[in-house]
């Protein structure tokens, strides 16, 4: 009998973008997986109708896409994350 295996979450269809998305977030102090890092970019492209838009390496992809996410509360300073 043939076995299957489940994609797991770093099968991205933009890996390079996604990184630097990951990248971004890390930058300003914040974990996000890069399943999450691509689904907040495909949901900012949709706003513009777009599937994936090009250009992730010219964005400061942290302030674009801050407010995707929500975050956890193991962290008492609030203020640090952009709403």
């Amino acid at each position: 009998m043939k076995k299957l295996s489940l994609r797991m979450e770093d099968d991205v269809d933009y890996p390079y973008d996604v990184d630097k998305i990951v990248d971004d977030f890390k930058k300003h102090g914040y974990e996000v997986s890069r399943k999450e890092a691509e689904t907040a970019w495909s949901n900012y492209s949709d706003t513009y109708s777009a599937g994936w838009l090009c250009g992730v390496e010219n964005e400061d992809t942290f302030y674009i896409l801050s407010h995707y996410f929500d975050e956890e509360d193991d962290n008492e300073c609030e203020e640090d994350f952009i709403e």
